[in-house]
């Protein structure tokens, strides 16, 4: 094993740069839990400055795989290139780097750029490189005329937790009647999980139930789900509802935690299944909500979001009230909680450290 780190040290030691720092040992190191090492030094050391268009083309499109900060330097460099394919190649390769601050500039000058490409990569790499210089930009593009600016503001202006701008997202969003500024408008919300917003997604819901757009609909009812945490069983039960419906609703009877259910007039898993297998039935679908109410009632005092739901309910007609909506607060209301977001990140804090401590102990083997 050791024999396959002669070429990597040598690379390593015989790459070229004015910069020491930029070829620190922490990030050469980094290249050691890669599975292409060889490949991706060897790749940075054969690349020149100056070359031909194809040439520039194939060498960005080969750091895009490398995923290491020690690519930079070379993307920054590809980042001016008067070529659109090579400087868009050079913003997907910069997208999973955490950034140094010379290449949050050059990325923050591209997106400025009036022949700027890339513009929803560019935005998402300075939100999540939290480059708070980019905030001003952002909040002005939402008063832009371009839909695509105005959306990919949104995302990147809620991925910084920017309360500005989201005071200004929501606004947007109930007076909007766009489908892709309201479909943006839904995942900012999510990202937020702003349970302050959740009575104007409902509102909003209503009118596009009304205009069938089915696309925006989804997306406004899984921002929902988000929400009020009923998301992954919702989401599984709409993909795999999709291609087997017996499946899809086992999948949610399955799920029934029989502590939610004390106390109703009914089995939630009765009314359910005469629902789902004749959802044109208007007499089925007054009959889950009421049951879906009478639960909500029972569950009133345990929170804001059941009485969101509840005057939601009460107060729209029910061939208004989307079926998908009824099947994710059914979900919430009867089957078993995720898991809290807490205990999923001790559980992959606990995996990196077994996989450290076993990586470190192969070392001190090995030599």
């Amino acid at each position: 094993m050791l024999l396959l780190l002669v070429p990597v040290l040598y690379y390593a030691c015989n790459l070229k740069t004015s910069s020491t720092d930029e070829w620190s040992i922490k990030k050469v190191l980094k290249l050691l839990m890669t599975s292409k090492i060889i490949y991706s030094l060897y790749s940075l050391r054969t690349q020149t400055k100056y070359s031909s268009q194809k040439n520039e083309l194939e060498y960005v499109t080969k750091l895009q795989g490398m995923n290491s900060d020690l690519s930079q330097k070379h993307l920054v460099y590809y980042l001016e290139s008067p070529d659109y394919h090579v400087r868009s190649s050079a913003l997907l390769a910069m997208n999973n780097l955490e950034l140094e601050e010379k290449s949050k500039l050059a990325v923050y000058k591209a997106t400025k750029s009036p022949l700027h490409v890339g513009l929803s990569v560019s935005s998402m790499i300075l939100a999540k490189n939290n480059f708070t210089k980019a905030l001003p930009l952002f909040r002005q593009r939402l008063t832009s005329t371009n839909i695509e600016s105005i959306c990919n503001s949104m995302i990147a202006l809620v991925i910084m937790k920017d309360n500005e701008g989201y005071r200004k997202i929501i606004k947007i969003f109930k007076e909007s009647g766009d489908p892709l500024i309201v479909t943006y408008g839904a995942r900012s919300i999510a990202i937020m999980k702003d349970i302050n917003s959740l009575e104007c997604l409902l509102n909003k819901l209503t009118h596009f139930v009304d205009l069938e757009n089915i696309n925006v609909v989804n997306e406004i009812v899984l921002t929902v789900s988000r929400i009020i945490s009923c998301n992954e069983a919702f989401y599984k039960f709409i993909r795999v509802n999709r291609y087997d419906k017996n499946k899809g609703l086992a999948n949610i009877i399955d799920s029934i935690d029989k502590n939610k259910i004390l106390g109703l007039s009914d089995k939630p898993e009765t009314i359910l299944k005469y629902y789902y297998y004749s959802k044109d039935n208007v007499e089925n679908k007054n009959i889950l909500i009421n049951f879906i109410k009478e639960a909500i009632k029972l569950n009133i005092n345990t929170g804001q979001t059941f009485k969101i739901l509840l005057d939601y309910l009460n107060k729209t007609e029910h061939n208004y009230i989307c079926s998908n909506l009824l099947i994710c607060i059914f979900i919430k209301l009867f089957c078993k909680t995720e898991p809290n977001e807490n205990e999923i990140n001790n559980k992959e804090s606990l995996i990196w450290e077994l996989y450290f401590k076993s990586f470190l102990n192969w070392l001190i083997i090995s030599f």
